[in-house]
């Protein structure tokens, strides 16, 4: 019994032990937050002194380590120490803030140093101190860190089968349902567990197309989206017939992505108002149609005739595509359907040089042919060199009867001069009677003959002035205004060259064409986008501008012009190789044309740069 009483005491007493010693304990606490952070960025640390009895006073000291942190802000007394007493005997806990700048890479630790801590009846406490670490990592290294993984695993719709069979790298998926089915649940799974998902659950339905997205977010951030084109069926659509296919029209334009230029308005079809988009540069009406897979595109509709609405950006140019007129088709080129990447286009190829494609530019309305460089998908204004021949061969005609005229004028007026002199100098014999003229009959005589001398030159000179204003205005290529062609426009007129090389030059965001003559000149363009231009050159005066961008050539040898229309800023150089050998462009775009060699040592020098020959 007696030793049941002693096993008793001992508990007793260490549990009165270990209750004076949990009573006479503080711990002072350390957290950070975020405890990962970038380079450049604040970490708040956050250190606590508490205790379950009443606190009297306290004193510590924070370490940190100075290579990686920078302190910018702290609320201890002593900015890195804390000394200070408790005002009441009901103080428990006591909280100090500090702020860290991250400076470099690596682990950071905050810790708690030289602690003492006294209850509020001066009782010496023992102390639990705590310390934290920072993970510093550069941006660089926290997205080589984080994971890219932005798939999906699986993508289901509840009860429902998508098209086609779901795969990771397949972004767009369609199905079609019964009108009477009112919503549809979306499900997917991502590929890594530590990428978000948004887009899923409970989705309603409307009649028609409704487009879902299904977002995958990345650890790192990156995004990738999901698309779920759900068609529910219409009670009532609206069939039109498109050539030999029945297509529905779109009665709702919610998520149709409507071309540049174009408007929404309405048009009536079939006695119902349904949505459609028109162009005032083109002056065209388009209705979005849906065909039996439910892929939608854009019709023409005219006077309820529909045509299929091509229309592609290459570049700075959004072109409506659509076949040329025979007549209007170059020589030496044919018509052939070709698939550039967005469907297929009806295109013009030839033997050599760039295929061509046909159509009107979307922002200014104008039509025409287009080189098209399929390496840099990128268009060219197409110059037409057999309708410059010729207006060359016209000028030639001009010219040839302009000649011939000037030569009967020459002999009309050589055949006027002689008579006048035999009438200024008559010969009258005194011993014929019969042949000498009286005075009267002599002055009658000589003011019938310039009378007639006089119609005679003022219609050879009549005949002269309309040959020569034909002439001109055929030709129109006299020196002062030599880039003019029959209708008074800027052109350049050329013979048919045998090397034409485009490309870019990055320095000046420009089209550069190199057009080498047989006849020996060299034509260079450079094409800048207008809004470019007035960014670069804000307010300035197109006139002042061309004086001054051509001062920079003022060469023999060299002629300037400046050529400007609604999208383009053309700077257009006129080279003769026989008269100048070499020119510097440096001043202009950073690039030396040196003409003194052969055309095959220039191609192999522009293929180097990026540009593309024929």
């Amino acid at each position: 019994m007696k030793k049941i009483y002693t096993i008793l005491l001992v508990i007793i007493i260490n549990i009165v032990l270990a209750t004076s010693v949990n009573a006479s304990s503080a711990n002072i606490s350390v957290s950070a937050a975020p405890n990962r952070v970038v380079v450049g960025g604040e970490v708040r640390v956050t250190i606590t002194v508490s205790s379950s009895q009443p606190l009297g006073s306290w004193d510590f000291n924070v370490n940190y380590d100075r290579n990686r942190l920078e302190l910018r802000s702290s609320t201890l007394e002593g900015s890195t120490s804390a000394v200070n007493n408790a005002t009441n005997g009901n103080t428990r806990s006591r909280t100090y803030t500090m702020v860290f700048r991250a400076r470099t890479s690596g682990t950071a630790n905050v810790s708690v140093s030289g602690a003492s801590v006294w209850g509020w009846n001066e009782q010496v406490f023992s102390v639990n101190r705590g310390s934290t670490n920072i993970n510093i990592q550069t941006q660089a290294e926290i997205n080589a860190s984080r994971s890219n993984n932005n798939n999906l695993r699986a993508l289901s719709v509840t009860n429902h089968t998508l098209t086609p069979v779901f795969n990771a790298n397949t972004l767009e998926y369609s199905l079609e349902v019964e009108n009477e089915v009112e919503s549809i649940t979306i499900a997917a799974t991502a590929d890594h567990n530590r990428a978000s998902i948004s887009g899923t659950g409970q989705q309603e339905l409307l009649e028609g197309n409704n487009k879902f997205e299904v977002i995958v977010t990345a650890e790192n951030g990156n995004r990738r989206i999901y698309v779920i084109n759900v068609i529910r069926q219409e009670l009532d659509p609206i069939i039109v017939s498109v050539g030999d296919r029945e297509l529905t029209v779109v009665r709702r334009s919610d998520d149709l992505d409507i071309p540049q230029t174009f408007t929404e308005t309405k048009t009536t079809i079939n006695d119902e108002e349904v949505p459609a988009f028109e162009s005032e540069i083109l002056k065209i009406e388009l209705v979005a149609l849906r065909d039996e897979d439910g892929n939608i595109g854009f019709y023409i509709h005219k006077k309820g005739d529909f045509s299929v609405f091509i229309f592609h950006q290459f570049g700075n140019i959004l072109l409506h595509i659509f076949e040329a007129s025979d007549k209007d088709i170059p020589s030496g080129f044919t018509l052939k359907m070709m698939d550039l990447g967005f469907g297929e286009i009806p295109v013009y190829v030839s033997d050599k040089g760039f295929p061509l494609i046909y159509g009107t530019n979307m922002m200014t309305g104008e039509t025409g042919f287009y080189s098209y460089d399929e390496h840099e998908d990128t268009l060219q204004r197409f110059m037409d060199r057999d309708s410059i021949s010729i207006t060359e061969e016209i000028g030639m005609i001009g010219f040839i009867t302009l000649g011939a005229i000037s030569i009967l004028s020459i002999i009309g007026i050589i055949i006027v001069s002689r008579k006048r002199r035999k009438l200024e100098n008559p010969k009258i014999e005194e011993n014929d009677e019969d042949d000498v003229l009286s005075v009267g009959e002599h002055q009658m005589f000589e003011e019938e003959s310039k009378g007639k001398a006089g119609i005679i030159v003022t219609i050879i000179l009549i005949l002269a002035l309309i040959g020569g204003g034909i002439f001109l205005y055929l030709n129109n290529d006299d020196s002062d205004d030599p880039e003019k062609d029959n209708n008074g426009e800027e052109k350049i007129d050329v013979s048919i060259p045998d090397l034409i090389c485009t490309g870019e030059v990055e320095d000046f965001n420009s089209k550069y064409l190199i057009i080498f003559g047989d006849d020996g000149e060299v034509f260079l363009t450079m094409e800048l986008d207008v809004t470019t231009l007035f960014e670069e050159f804000d307010g300035i005066d197109l006139e002042e501008f061309e004086e001054t961008m051509c001062d920079e050539f003022d060469v023999e040898g060299i002629s300037c012009m400046i050529v400007i229309d609604n999208e383009n800023f053309i700077l257009v150089l006129i080279v003769e190789i026989d008269t100048i050998s070499e020119i510097d462009f440096a001043t202009l775009f950073d690039y030396i044309a040196d003409f003194t060699k052969t055309r095959e040592e220039i191609k192999e020098e522009l293929e180097a740069e990026g540009f593309v020959c024929n």
